[in-house]
This record gives C-alpha cells, structure tokens and sequence, in this order.
C-alpha cells in the first residue's frame, strides 16, 4: 500500500502532464532493487553450495531448489508456483515488480480518483475477508497468489494518493494526529495486530500525514510538533528554513518567548522553483527543496532582525555530471558549491542592494551562529583573546562570479553574478592562508574547539 500511496505521490504529475515515460519508470526501479537482491541471493546460493562441504545442516533444506534460480534472477518467483525459496525478500521483491509493471494500468484511474480509491478498498477488504470466508485463513497463507496479495493493497494505496489530493479531511488536520496514528500503527505491529487492522490504521497514518503536508508546512522540523517538543524542553536552531510557512512557525514560537533561532541558505533567498525550469536547473537545487518568490520575499523579511539569523551554505561539491543526473526533486543530488562566494553575494544582496547595515551583515554571516553554538566571543568577534580568524574584504568593486575562479567543484550556480565585494585575504589562527585567490594553507591549521552553549541563548530568543 506504501509503494501505490508514494509511486502515485511522486509520478502523479507526470501521468497528468503526459510525460510519464514506463521505460525510464523500470529502469529506476530494477536499479534501486536488484542490486541488493542479486547479492542476497548469491549468498544464499554460495551458502547451500557451501554447506555440504563443511559440514553445515541447513534448516529447510527444501527451499534451496536451484531450479528456480532463472525465476528468482529475473524477478518472476512470486507470480506462479508455491512456497519460498533462497532469501525470502525475493518473493517479496518479485511480487512488487509485477506491480511496478502494472502501474501504468493502475494510473489510468488516476483521473478518477473516487472509483481508484473506492476499487481499491473493495480489493482490499474483499481479498482478505473473502480468503477468510473459502478458506477459514487470512489471506496471508494463500502464498501461491502473492501478487494477488499485493495488487489490491498497491491499487489502494495508489487511490489513497488521489483522492487525498482532491479531498479534505479537516478533523485529521491537527499536529497531534499524525504522531498519534504512526504511534498506533507501531503498537498494532507489536501486538501483532490482524492484516485489516493495520491497513485501517495505516489509511489513517497516510491520511494525516497528507492532511499536514498540504497544510503548507515545508518540513518536519517546520512542524509545530517540532517547534512544541522545542519549546517544552530544549533551545531549538531550524536549519535551512526555505518557506513562509516555516517562518511563520518561527515568528510564534519567538514571540511568545522561546528560545528558537531560524537559519536560511543563500540559495533560497536568491533562487526559487522557477530556477528549475531554466537549462540545467538541478544545479540550483539543495534540500529542502526550492520554493516560490513569496517564499523568498518572506525570507528577506525576516533576514531583516526577525526570525531568520544565520545565512549559511548547504556545501555538497560534486562534479557537474552527477549534479545533472536527476529528473526530479526527489533523486537530484543536494547541496552545492556555496562556501566561496556566500559572503560576497550576501554583502552585494543585503548591504549594496538593501541597505543593510555592515554590522548587521556580520551578525547574519558568522556573529550570530558563533553565540547561537557557543563559540562566542572565540570566534565572531575581533577581540583581544579571539581567534584571529579574519576575512578581509575588498568592497566598492563590480565582479563577475566565474567558476574558473573558484576551487571547490568543476561548476558554480552562482556564474555570471555580479558581486559588489569578495574576499581579499582570509586569516586563520592570524595565519594568512588565501591572499589573492590563491590559497596557502593546511590541514593542520584547523583545530577541535569544545563549546558551549551559553545559558542566555537556551533561556530565550537572545539574537
């Protein structure tokens, strides 16, 4: 039922769109599975090959039947015959495949998706209670018909998806129902619960967690439920706030007195969803994901002395050939190449562009994370007894970002930005490691800091 409720979630578009492509949907799924599954059973066959020559019993020496290997390797064991043989996944694993080959049958519903939800129910229940009916047993013991059991639930769970994104359940919107329906699912798994029992329970959990998605919340740890065990106990930093929603949970929990502090990316405040639609657009993209500009123009806002302070980097370096793999936002690797050029496109963005003031840019960049994470006054302060990590910047020049001029990756996101700063000196330690573009240091120069985090910032929203 899982795998109908996510395949439909992630490839629903397509199918509505009219760019769904079942070759290129099969070829990602044997790649995701197979491999696993061709090592699990080579094992189990080196192990019964094994076995008499070392003196080893095997327990069900009738699973080992070598003539069903052609069957296991090409994932069909589950559609005919009886019983497990080798590694049990692969029942499983072959079952599930012939409802990965059903699914453009399965989406024809799509459009409909009352009758897929309601087809699906019937399946499902009917299936099970009408095995109990013929043969006194769930259904579960009827193991020569394994894709009969799979199908129904697929079915189901493909029409949940669609009906959910057509149907509100508003009693289901609370932050306290989807905890408490996953809470539910596992003690039925526990007590070992009926089949029909945990597949009601599991619609519920599926329900609720659509229910909250489309709320508006971003992430669970935009959650309310995030930010409440926060506020009952701990100090909570929100890494990567990327939507309004999240700052809007953010502002609450602050105003009321918590001590809640909201961390944004570069990427975020300068790139949104339509970036994605440009020629290479996985190269801009990081988790979570990209949103929309009132998204961005809600981050701003609260760059500006509110419930946003730290801007940071999301720093994944990987060629661009595996940057561009991707189709979509789910398997498009995260992170990019963000380190070099965030403080020159922060001061162009926050103090040429905005009028922000130096200071403030300091506090946004490096002054707030020090005390948040209890680094500071040793780092992000120019003090006597501080680190002399300094990075010296040439200000009032017009330059153009060029991934030549950077060293971390073969590409940069950020090509073609004019910056109105850039780094002209970095410092460690009062060590010069990069003067001019060319770097001098080594990796002996960094060095473990303990910390801790000051009583003020646990206490209450202190920056």
């Amino acid at each position: 039922m899982l795998s109908g409720f996510v395949l439909a979630h992630v490839y629903g578009r397509e199918f509505s769109a009219g760019t769904y492509r079942h070759s290129r949907f099969l070829v990602k799924r044997i790649a995701r599975v197979c491999p696993m599954h061709i090592v699990m059973l080579a094992f189990f066959v080196v192990l019964a090959l094994a076995a008499p020559a070392i003196g080893l019993v095997l327990d069900s020496a009738e699973r080992y039947d070598f003539s069903l290997i052609p069957a296991q390797v090409f994932l069909v064991r589950a559609w005919v015959g009886t019983g497990e043989t080798f590694n049990y996944p692969s029942w499983s694993i072959s079952a599930e495949f012939f409802a990965y080959l059903s699914f453009p049958v399965v989406m024809l519903l799509a459009n409909r998706p009352r009758l897929m939800a309601g087809l699906g129910l019937a399946a499902v229940f009917g299936w099970h209670f009408g095995a109990i009916l013929v043969t006194g047993k769930p259904s579960t013991w009827l193991n020569d018909w394994q894709i009969m059991r799979i199908m129904p639930e697929f079915l189901l769970g493909a029409g949940l998806r669609q009906l959910m994104a057509v149907t509100r359940v508003p009693v289901l919107d609370r932050w306290l129902a989807t905890p408490v329906m996953a809470m539910l699912v596992i003690v039925l798994a526990l007590v070992d619960a009926p089949d029909w029992l945990m597949i009601a329970a599991l619609i519920a959990l599926l329900a609720a967690a659509a229910e909250r998605a489309r709320s508006g919340i971003s992430g669970a740890l935009e959650a309310p439920f995030s930010l409440y065990l926060g506020e009952i106990s701990y100090a909570l930093y929100m890494v990567h706030v990327s939507a309004a929603t999240g700052v809007a949970a953010l502002e609450a929990s602050r105003a009321k007195g918590f001590p809640m502090y909201g961390e944004t990316l570069h990427q975020y405040l300068m790139y949104n969803a339509e970036d994605y639609k440009r020629p290479g657009g996985q190269m801009y993209h990081t988790y979570p994901s990209l949103k929309y500009p009132e998204d961005q123009k809600r981050l701003w806002t609260a760059t500006n002395r509110g419930a946003i302070q730290v801007i940071a980097t999301d720093e994944l370096c990987c060629p661009i050939r595996i940057k561009l793999q991707g189709s979509r936002i789910d398997d498009t690797t995260g992170g990019n190449s963000g380190v070099e050029p965030r403080v020159g496109l922060m001061y162009t963005q926050m103090v040429t562009e905005r009028g922000y003031s130096e200071a403030h840019f300091v506090d946004m960049i490096s002054t707030n994370a020090a005390k948040i994470m209890g680094l500071y006054p040793r780092k992000g302060a120019l003090t006597v007894g501080s680190d002399a990590d300094i990075v010296l910047m040439e200000t009032g020049i017009r330059k153009t970002i060029k991934a030549a001029d950077l060293h971390e990756t073969d590409y940069t996101p950020w090509e073609g930005h004019i910056v109105t700063a850039w780094p002209a000196t970095t410092i460690v330690h009062g060590k010069v490691v990069v003067e001019n573009g060319a770097f001098s240091g080594d990796l002996k120069d960094g060095k473990f800091l303990k910390r801790k985090v000051a009583d003020e910032m646990r206490s209450r929203p202190a920056v």
